[in-house]
């Protein structure tokens, strides 16, 4: 990816399994992170409908649902699982380096603006 690097956002320690937490990462990109057996996902923070914060809903397994209209993105490609939403999230790469996550988020990762009716 072009103008993309990857950057230390978490501690892979401080992270119990099924745990997601919101983190700035980087180039106006609100990403969330989460483990989830055993492997590590980063989408965006923002859900595709009405850009309600995504930390704020719930993770069952790979399913993470919104908190507003309770729509559904599967974690591991940010594909839409359930309505209202019909539009994907992005997400960005991950990788451990010893204990810390990294995530690469390209530059032009700015969040998509307005709504989804």
């Amino acid at each position: 990816m072009t103008g993309t690097a990857f950057r230390a956002l978490a501690k892979a320690s401080q992270f119990s399994e099924g745990a997601m937490i919101a983190v700035a990462g980087g180039h106006g990109a609100d990403v969330l992170l989460a483990r989830v057996e055993g492997e590590w996902f980063a989408v965006s923070n923002l859900c595709s409908h009405l850009r309600a914060e995504l930390h704020r809903g719930t993770l069952s397994g790979h399913r993470l649902a919104c908190p507003l209209h309770g729509g559904a993105f599967d974690i591991r490609n940010g594909a839409p699982i359930a309505g209202p939403v019909c539009r994907p999230i992005e997400t960005y790469p991950v990788r451990l380096r010893g204990d810390a996550v990294e995530v690469a988020v390209p530059e032009q990762a700015a969040q998509q603006p307005g709504f989804e009716w």
